[in-house]
């Protein structure tokens, strides 16, 4: 054991072998964590395609789903164009004979020939419609076989 003069001179009651020095902590070693499941059948086809580079086969009843779905797009795209076509042929004047009529399931009926509101029903229509046609062409710059 070390003397009183040598705690008062160094500080420290020390045992023989001992030394000042601090522990190093060791480093923790972090696990990645484990890869995320997904569909097998997936990775599967995708690691086929990469390998041969080629697509995957996509069954008849797929291929008739999508091209069902084209069809749709395509079919609400005309009816959009349409509707766009005959609202910019719609001719506003100013005489009592214009005039426009909603009528509800119940058979009630709002009718209206006030012409700044036609106007502003027909541009609100027409904007809308214009965004609706928008939507289908990104759809249909988007789909794939």
């Amino acid at each position: 054991m070390a003397t009183t003069a040598n705690v008062k001179k160094n500080g420290i009651d020390k045992k023989p072998g001992e030394t000042n020095k601090k522990p190093v902590p060791v480093p923790k070693i972090i696990k990645p964590a484990p890869p995320v499941k997904s569909n097998s059948s997936d990775v599967t086809k995708d690691l086929a395609q990469e390998a041969i580079g080629q697509e995957p086969v996509v069954s008849i009843e797929d291929r008739i789903l999508q091209v069902e779905k084209l069809k749709g797009l395509t079919d609400r795209h005309k009816r959009a164009t349409a509707t766009l076509n005959s609202l910019s042929e719609f001719k506003y004047n100013s005489s009592e004979s214009c005039k426009i009529t909603i009528i509800d399931d119940a058979g009630k009926s709002f009718t209206t020939g006030d012409i700044n509101l036609i106007r502003n029903i027909a541009d609100s229509a027409e904007a809308y419609i214009k965004g609706k046609k928008q939507d289908v062409e990104n759809d249909l710059k988007s789909f794939t076989l």
